[in-house]
């Protein structure tokens, strides 16, 4: 199969799947309580992602102390851009949201553009390509349920996310037709520091946005704290499916 029809066939689906997962929380019968749920099994989801997918990935292609600073690079990045550059009306705790879901959706989609170069990168071994995207939607498509969990907890209109998903999903070609020409072949340091700074924003996201979610609501702290680590267990599992 072409470069061009591999492309094609990725793209859809990664576009179709990041649609479908993030539009489940929009559905009128999720309840308030349903989202923090959500929004609690999600922090474990891109923990697990976090540790259990990016660091030993990266750690294959980059030095520790290389890959440490991607990491760090990337995690102090986003925290410049929520605390200095997405200035907001809104800044007491009862409406955080506002500011979570602006920078969750830009967090995410730098992660996401990542994601698309590693793939365009595996497509110049086509045996390789398949098991790279099967990866890459594991945990992309709980991420796209994070998202929309998120950003309806944020009060957003359904359209209005509904737009943000589809930019969300259209990342992963652009980002696979901009490695393909870039990189010369699946290995070295660049897709080393790809999966570090991958890595750098969803430690961000996930500690940062995500994770007080889990101390949120005293009166659902054990709910919240289930769903967590669902979510933990969720993406272990399927990294071990994967890996057999």
């Amino acid at each position: 199969m072409s470069f061009l029809s591999q492309f094609f066939v990725y793209g859809i689906l990664a576009v179709s799947l990041t649609l479908i997962s993030g539009a489940i929380p929009l559905l009128n019968r999720w309840k308030d309580d349903h989202l923090h749920g959500f929004v609690s099994f999600s922090a474990g989801v891109l923990i697990a992602i976090a540790f259990v997918y990016m660091l030993p990935e990266t750690m294959e292609h980059l030095p520790a102390d290389k890959a440490g600073l991607c990491i760090l690079g990337s995690f102090l990045l986003l925290f410049i851009i929520e605390k200095f550059v997405m200035l907001h009306p809104c800044e007491e705790s009862h409406c955080n949201y506002h500011t979570v879901g602006l920078t969750a959706f830009f967090g995410m989609l730098t992660h996401t553009f990542f994601d698309g170069l590693i793939l365009g990168a595996s497509l110049l071994v086509p045996h390789l390509a398949p098991l790279v995207f099967f990866g890459i939607m594991a945990h992309k498509i709980p991420s796209s349920f994070a998202l929309g969990s998120i950003l309806r907890k944020a009060g957003w209109p359904s359209v209005k996310i509904i737009l943000f998903l589809l930019v969300f999903g259209s990342v992963i070609p652009a980002g696979a037709f901009t490695s393909h020409y870039l990189l010369e072949s699946v290995q070295g340091p660049g897709v080393g520091i790809a999966f570090a700074l991958s890595l750098g924003t969803f430690l961000y996201i996930s500690t940062s946005d995500f994770l007080p979610e889990v101390h949120r609501a005293h009166n659902r702290r054990f709910h919240n704290l289930v769903f967590f680590l669902i979510g933990i267990v969720v993406m272990v599992a399927l990294k071990q499916v994967a890996h057999h």
